[in-house]
């Protein structure tokens, strides 16, 4: 099988699950599977949306964008300074699991919007946790560390 060339040649074992479409359509899942649930407790259909949303957000930004290096010690350190978003593709920009997780919240922020029928508030309330994990994940914010916190 042919690689693309825009992906690495040199393999993170911490990241190359990602680029399986597999991958994205467990994620998909899971998110889909949590919305059953909180709706299931008895949440309306806005609330439930937006408390996935914002757990999707909260996790996302915890897992992609805080937490730094790699579990697997034979990478000599090679990936310590880096956030699993950052390690992504090699730092390759543009490629089909960064736009993946990138629309993935933007579609998950209109999917919480249309199920509040268009309620400014509802709309409000989701647009802050969809720009902090879109921001995140932009090329300009590679490796930046606001105000040296996380550094």
């Amino acid at each position: 099988m042919k690689k693309s060339p825009s992906l690495p040649t040199i393999l993170n074992r911490n990241v190359t699950f990602i680029d399986n479409p597999i991958s994205w359509v467990f994620y998909t899942l899971i998110v889909v599977f949590f919305r059953i649930v909180v709706s299931g407790i008895g949440f309306s259909g806005p609330a439930a949306w937006t408390i996935v949303n914002y757990a999707h957000g909260i996790c996302t930004f915890i897992f992609l964008h805080w937490i730094k290096g790699s579990p697997f010690v034979d990478d000599h350190g090679q990936y310590s300074q880096l956030t699993f978003w950052e390690q992504i593709d090699d730092c390759i920009q543009y490629t089909k699991a960064r736009k993946f997780f990138t629309l993935f919240p933007i579609v998950l922020f209109f999917l919480t919007v249309d199920s509040a029928g268009w309620e400014l508030a509802w709309g409000w309330i989701n647009l802050i946790i969809t720009v902090i994990v879109v921001l995140a994940k932009l090329p300009i914010m590679h490796k930046v560390r606001i105000f040296g916190i996380n550094a």
